[in-house]
């Protein structure tokens, strides 16, 4: 965690070196949190993560009526999200990406901007960290769906929003965080 002012309870990380790639990362972790405590934490955290390859993506928790669309990708339930193209806005990006990986065929609207998160991980003998902005999208239309397979995208459920203890049993915290930002 990156912050200017600390938080209770999570360790502090002293020394700001940046780190060469995900596996020096995780092998210096002996904790799951650690916090960076700086006046600029998003300059702190560039510099961090100077070595990394930066991504942009997009997504979205998609809702119609009362029922929200997960993805269900690698044994975890997820929402679509995915990288935002050269000059893309970051709203067509996002609406972009939940059509390409759910086959959705109504129309989108982005209601408003819900969270930005920040993960790291290896993929394709990169490090990489990856910045996502995460939209409160309407969706108006069939609720039929075709999992996006090229994605490892295995199947597509609605559940409604008041019973959604099946997908966030089986999902990661960030996934958690932005259930919790939208619902509380």
């Amino acid at each position: 965690i990156f912050t200017s002012s600390e938080i209770e309870g999570i360790p502090v990380m002293q020394h700001l070196k940046s780190i060469k790639d995900y596996h020096t990362l995780k092998n210096q972790l002996d904790v799951k949190n650690y916090q960076i405590i700086k006046r600029n934490p998003k300059r702190a955290m560039k510099t961090f993560f100077r070595h990394f390859l930066w991504i942009k993506a997009a997504g979205g928790l998609v809702k119609c009526e009362d029922k929200v669309l997960w993805i269900y990708r690698l044994k975890k339930w997820d929402f679509p999200k995915g990288k935002i193209e050269n000059k893309e806005k970051r709203k067509s990006a996002a609406i972009r990406e939940i059509k390409e990986e759910t086959g959705l065929m109504g129309d989108l609207n982005v209601d408003h901007k819900i969270m930005e998160s920040y993960h790291v991980y290896f993929a394709f003998e990169k490090s990489v960290i990856k910045k996502t902005t995460w939209y409160s999208i309407h969706y108006q239309g069939l609720k039929k769906s075709i999992p996006q397979a090229s994605e490892d995208i295995t199947k597509i459920k609605w559940y409604k929003s008041g019973d959604m203890r099946i997908p966030m049993s089986k999902t990661y915290p960030l996934i958690k965080e932005l259930v919790s930002q939208e619902y509380s």
